[in-house]
């Protein structure tokens, strides 16, 4: 699967000053699972690289599409993910999960992080369940562990 992120309010706080609670290590169980993460932000490619380097996140990520490659004039251009062959969507903006659920796409909506305390860990576990059975029952089986 390739599975695109937001940056604001979903991997990081809107500040950018700290990254989600538990977010590295399920970034780096779906990339070891041979899923495909790739960056779509709002932000500037100068503030997102930033954050992304300050929490060293950017390693997860083989894609990115910052503000200035879909929306240089800030109009609030949806993030179509056909674009990049994207498969899901994670992002804290209802109207862009109901653009991509609108185009036969995967969308999961997540509760915007902020870093008063506002993080359920169970999240990331139904965002991992979400991905699961987005891609279907052939893929995790090679992943099954056999009990000798």
């Amino acid at each position: 699967m390739h599975i695109i992120f937001d940056l604001d309010n979903t991997l990081s706080d809107e500040f950018g000053k700290a990254p989600r609670p538990g977010i590295q290590v399920y970034l780096q169980k779906w990339n070891d699972e041979g899923h495909r993460l790739s960056l779509w932000t709002s932000s500037t490619k100068r503030r997102a690289v930033t954050i992304l380097n300050d929490h060293d996140l950017r390693k997860y990520f083989s894609t990115f599409i910052f503000r200035e490659d879909y929306d240089p004039d800030h109009t609030g251009a949806v993030k179509d993910i056909r674009r990049i062959d994207g498969d899901i969507l994670v992002d804290d903006d209802p109207e862009q999960i109901n653009f991509i659920n609108s185009i036969g796409k995967k969308g999961f909506l997540i509760k915007p992080y902020r870093p008063d305390g506002n993080v359920e860990p169970k999240e990331l576990q139904e965002l991992d369940k979400f991905i699961r059975r987005s891609s279907g029952p052939l893929r995790w089986l090679r992943f099954k562990r056999i009990k000798s």
